[in-house]
């Protein structure tokens, strides 16, 4: 059977074929920002000036990293679709998505609002952009997500 198949246990792992019962992220191993679960999360409004204008800071970043091509439509905000946000011992997590004006192309920012006044921001394309970074040189191909051509 497939249990006797894989009935050695590695010491990283647990059975699927057994109940694992309920866990956190935390407990199952899951970096806070792929984590699903709404436990501890809360909804902000979309509209609060002070979120608006931290994507907008976001955008200006990024668009600042792809001004030297010369190849890309600049990233201008069309709407902030959801925003959630969950509050732990140091940090402020802000999970944030949004759509730009160019090709509404969709996007994730994640701000980490550290209790040390740093900040840490991943922002990430949730569409398929191999026809919209196509104009990215190769050797960039980092910037291709970022880019619409």
């Amino acid at each position: 059977s497939a249990e006797q198949d894989f009935s050695l246990q590695s010491a990283s792992g647990t059975s699927l074929f057994k109940d694992i019962g309920a866990r956190t992220c935390k407990q199952a191993e899951i970096a806070e920002d792929y984590c699903s679960c709404l436990d501890g999360l809360y909804q902000v409004n979309a509209s609060n000036p002070e979120i608006v204008s931290l994507v907008k800071a976001i955008l200006d970043d990024r668009e600042e990293s792809l001004i030297s091509l010369g190849l890309c439509e600049p990233l201008q905000l069309a709407e902030i679709k959801d925003i959630w946000a969950m509050d732990k011992e140091d940090v402020k997590m802000l999970r944030i998505q949004l759509q730009i004006k160019a090709k509404d192309a969709q996007y994730e920012a994640i701000v980490k609002l550290h209790s040390n006044n740093s900040t840490s921001v991943k922002l990430t394309r949730q569409d398929w952009y191999s026809g919209t970074g196509h104009c990215v040189p190769e050797k960039l191909a980092y910037l291709k997500p970022y880019c619409i051509c």
